[in-house]
């Protein structure tokens, strides 16, 4: 089974993520994966934060129809390193250098430098670029998808794969709680 990510986002950034205004997520890490890889986007829960979103001429209610679920998938071609891989001036010490570095990768992920230095102000935040972006016309619940088996590379020896006619039976590997930022999962081609 091929590996892919699930990567949890909050609700305002999904919305600009579905509108094609972001096409940078920021996080502290990244996967080791060959890239390009599939990414699939978990749209965190919030009671506080409702609007409708305009995709195509539709208006969706989001935060009603999205929140708590898988809302869509996109391809990661790339990693940006903010300001050039350098580690970036602290903004409460320099302002100016701070706002300065990388405005167009700012733009893209639609954040301030003030934001990306509170979001990860010791390291390098890393851009994950996305591509190819699907929103899917039905929202798929969080327990669809499942964890990545250690034992991958030997099903056919594990007594939950011959048990179950051939199919995996380690219901364990189905993802109950969403990652605190991404996870690594199996990659679907039946959505």
């Amino acid at each position: 089974m091929k590996k892919a990510v699930l990567i949890s986002i909050r609700p305002q950034w999904c919305a600009k993520i579905a509108s094609g205004e972001k096409t940078i997520e920021f996080r502290k890490s990244r996967p080791e994966l060959k890239k390009p890889f599939k990414c699939y986007i978990y749209c965190t829960k919030a009671d506080y934060y409702t609007w409708d979103l305009r995709v195509s001429n539709v208006t969706i209610p989001f935060a009603e129809k999205c929140c708590g679920k898988v809302i869509g998938e996109f391809i990661c071609s790339d990693f940006v390193l903010f300001n050039g891989g350098k580690k970036w001036p602290d903004f409460r010490e320099n302002r100016a250098q701070a706002e300065a570095a990388t405005p167009e990768v700012l733009k893209k992920a639609c954040l301030t430098a003030r934001e990306l230095w509170a979001y990860e102000p010791k390291g390098n935040p890393i851009g994950w670029c996305i591509s190819d972006l699907v929103i899917y016309d039905t929202p798929h619940e969080l327990n669809s998808f499942r964890r990545v088996c250690p034992e991958e590379l030997d099903c056919e020896s594990c007594a939950m794969h011959s048990e179950n006619t051939g199919r995996c039976g380690n219901e364990a590997l189905y993802l109950r709680r969403a990652p605190q930022s991404w996870c690594y999962v199996e990659e679907r081609h039946d959505l």
